[in-house]
């Protein structure tokens, strides 16, 4: 198993180093030399152990997503500290019982036996990536910034009900928007029995429209939606929801007219669900979990506006179609 740096985003070194001993556990041995190859830049030890029974003096880590290799040196208090602190952030022992020195304080044989101080080295490596993953977690956001790295944004709509018109304006917001992909959330094609007709209805024209991106949108099924609609349609529109992921929270994506505010689907604390059906722009917070609409393209009720949502980086922005802001929440 080759590590890319140049394939590696900050969320997918984070899984790397979190469960970075499950990980070794499994691979042969040619995937291990080269995993410490690629994370692993020097290794130092002291000629004699030391009388507290270390001998490791210093290990630098070089990550992918960190321009500067990173030290972790044993031989001075300053340093001694600094692992300390380490580990206690990753949930292990402080002060003499800090989990690195403890991987380390082994018997004069380790030195000796290869098999003894891999397995040092990969308890030590364990517990330090676990703190180095949780710096990455939570500041993921500014080391893509400066490395310069591209993250996904979203456009979000729903409810179009077949308006060629409300369609044409919602490309144009995409292409001004520049995301890659568009998550829409139901209710493409038919205008539906309780709703008048859209300004310019047509459906076979939405139809048309859509053909030239139909790679990148992604559709969950609405209320609307039937098998006839999936015949005519180059993309899927018949999933009941999609999951997404964006700054560490999950999203679960549906039509709403199932899932929604007063109905949440299993979901913790902290996650999003996120629908339409209702034609209405909203958010608020049920048990923990971020309810979010972005209202309708073609028909909004309430006295709300034709809009759309866009989702990056943890942010989601309301917009009318015209690119106005209306509303901003932040995970």
């Amino acid at each position: 198993m080759a590590i890319e740096a140049e394939k590696l985003t900050a969320d997918n070194i984070y899984k790397v180093l979190i469960y970075f001993d499950k990980l070794y556990a499994v691979m042969d041995e040619q995937e291990r030399r080269q995993l410490m190859e690629s994370l692993i830049s020097e290794i130092h030890i002291f000629e004699e152990r030391k009388p507290n029974g270390q001998w490791l003096k210093s290990i630098k880590f070089k990550l992918p997503i960190i321009e500067e290799d990173m030290e972790i040196s044993l031989d001075n208090d300053t340093q001694v500290e600094t692992c300390r602190v380490l580990c206690v952030s990753a949930g292990g022992k402080a002060a003499n019982g800090c989990a690195i020195h403890q991987a380390f304080r082994t018997d004069r044989s380790a030195k000796k036996d290869p098999a003894k101080a891999e397995a040092a080295i990969v308890r030590c490596c364990s517990r330090v990536f676990l703190a180095v993953s949780l710096y990455l977690w939570y500041d993921r956001g500014r080391i893509a910034t400066e490395r310069n790295e591209e993250t996904m944004k979203w456009i979000i709509a729903s409810d179009l009900h077949g308006s060629a018109h409300y369609c044409r304006q919602l490309l144009e917001a995409w292409k001004r928007e520049e995301a890659p992909r568009m998550l829409f959330l139901g209710d493409l094609l038919y205008h539906g029995p309780r709703n008048d007709l859209p300004e310019g209805y047509a459906p076979k024209e939405v139809i048309a429209l859509l053909q030239e991106r139909q790679a990148d949108i992604f559709c969950v099924r609405g209320n609307c939606e039937a098998e006839v609609d999936q015949m005519v349609l180059p993309f899927p529109v018949l999933a009941d929801y999609c999951l997404l992921e964006s700054a560490g929270h999950l999203i679960y994506a549906t039509h709403g007219h199932h899932f929604n505010e007063d109905h949440l689907p299993p979901l913790h604390p902290g996650d999003v669900l996120l629908h339409g059906h209702t034609h209405i722009p909203r958010r608020t917070l049920r048990d923990g979990v971020y309810v979010l609409n972005p209202g309708s393209v073609s028909i909004p009720k309430a006295g709300s506006w034709h809009g759309y949502m866009t989702l990056e980086d943890g942010v989601f922005t309301w917009k009318t179609l015209s690119g106005d802001v209306r509303d901003t929440l932040r995970l």
